[in-house]
């Protein structure tokens, strides 16, 4: 089991270092500053709507995502084996 969990917790702390680093110290995500000059935005990019979710809640409620609309949520999934 702790061979498990050691595993488990290398590959997890790999994923997190490729995905947090590991470029050549430039982003692609921002344009230089002549282009964001020549063309300004003001576009607010598009929002995709949330997937219908319902369940039953801890107490035993139904539960629907469309009841928390304009809220932020936190969706915990988890499983015991």
């Amino acid at each position: 089991m702790r061979l498990l969990v050691l595993m488990l917790t290398a590959a997890l702390c790999s994923f997190v270092a490729v995905g947090c680093g590991g470029g050549d110290g430039e982003s692609t995500a921002t344009p230089n500053p002549t282009q964001a000059e020549a063309e300004p935005t003001n576009a607010t990019p598009a929002r995709k709507k949330a997937p219908v979710i319902e369940g039953i809640s801890v107490d035993g409620e139904p539960i629907s995502l469309a009841d928390y609309r304009g809220r932020a949520v936190l969706i915990n999934v988890w499983s015991s084996w």
